[in-house]
């Protein structure tokens, strides 16, 4: 269907030919299609009627920067996206180059770091665990697992969606000293459902940890009364 698109051509148009392609990319992962169609709506929010021979590296850069003042995140997924759907448009002979590559990418900010104090994760469990002892809004007993989830973060410097995906089979217990294997990670689906993803984002991320002793009884504990094969479920067995 590249042929149908032409200098002349909408990015609506573009993003339509463009967005069937990466939907049916086997090799990109659910979260990454499902955070490319959100960029695309910013991108067609602000450039929606562009022809392609009027997205010029200068009006693209300006559009670009103009997102980034408010979400800086947002406006690098919006040039990934932009990059990818005039890529598009070069294969289809619509244009000779790709604009966006003349365009500043947007810097990443560089966020505040606090290191927390023995005191302060003390406090912090504290509130977690005295969280975990309450009900939620239909008064039903909570599962326990805010306090002990962050345990896990202090044992393992695992990202969030990391801790999430862990299920028993990733651990060796009778290991010396006991084992945890990081090999998935939590994403949200094109059905907007999360689920475990196998894959991570780069290979470094696939790793063997060692477990420190003071997360292994919580560990053990928990598997005891495990009623699925997540480790850290929510109230209804869903990661």
């Amino acid at each position: 269907a590249g042929d149908l698109i032409t200098a002349d051509s909408t990015l609506d148009a573009l993003a339509a030919e463009w967005k069937v392609e990466m939907l049916a990319d086997d090799k990109l992962a659910d979260g990454t299609k499902r955070a490319y169609q959100d960029a695309l709506k910013t991108v067609l929010r602000g450039l929606s009627g562009v022809r392609i021979v009027e997205a010029t590296p200068a009006k693209l850069h300006r559009y670009i920067q103009a997102v980034a003042k408010k979400t800086p995140g947002a406006a690098r997924t919006a040039r990934i996206v932009l990059k990818h759907m005039m890529s598009h448009a070069v294969y289809a002979g619509a244009i000779a180059q790709n604009p966006v590559e003349e365009t500043k990418a947007v810097t990443p900010t560089t966020p505040s770091v606090k290191a927390l104090r023995a005191d302060d994760i003390r406090d912090i469990r504290d509130l977690l665990e005295a969280w975990d002892a309450g009900t939620d809004k239909y008064n039903r007993p909570r599962n326990g697992s805010v306090r002990d989830t962050m345990d896990m973060y202090a044992a393992t410097g695992a990202r969030t969606a990391e801790v999430l995906a862990l299920r028993w089979a990733d651990f060796d217990f009778k290991a010396d000293p006991p084992m945890v294997t990081l090999n998935g990670t939590v994403a949200r689906g094109l059905d907007g459902k999360l689920a475990v993803q196998e894959r991570l984002k780069t290979d470094k991320s696939h790793r063997e940890l060692e477990l420190p002793p003071f997360v292994v009884p919580m560990l053990i504990a928990r598997a005891e009364r495990a009623y699925n094969e997540l480790v850290f479920p929510s109230a209804v067995g869903t990661p």
